[in-house]
């Protein structure tokens, strides 16, 4: 599991190559520029978790909150946006707050099925 309260660069991310820039392109895309989205993470409480492992499952379930472990699943049940970013992995994303912030979840179908069942 990795848990980003920012846009991570390429390098902080568990994934390969092709995968963590068409992520980060994601992120990016509903803002004018890079700067613009940093400042947008900084200030609005926006999350980016990525679960890449059924291990992961077990971590978020031991290490996040309640509240946040919530919001998880209301991420992936209700999502306002998603964007597969490869046969296995897509991006879910739920706004939170009024301001725009919100929670990105990156996930396998696999793993989401068996993330929503085990909460």
């Amino acid at each position: 599991m990795q848990l980003f309260n920012r846009i991570p660069n390429e390098n902080e991310l568990s994934l390969n190559h092709e995968i963590s820039e068409e992520l980060i392109k994601q992120l990016y895309l509903p803002f004018s520029s890079e700067q613009e989205a940093n400042t947008f993470w900084q200030t609005c409480s926006t999350y980016l978790i990525a679960i890449t492992t059924k291990h992961d499952i077990e971590l978020v379930k031991q290490v996040l909150s309640t509240q946040f472990r919530a919001y998880l699943k209301e991420t992936l049940n209700n999502p306002e946006f998603v964007e597969k970013l490869n046969d296995e992995l897509s991006i879910y994303l739920l706004v939170t707050q009024d301001s725009g912030g919100g929670i990105y979840v990156l996930i396998s179908e696999t793993n989401k099925a068996h993330f929503i069942s085990s909460l």
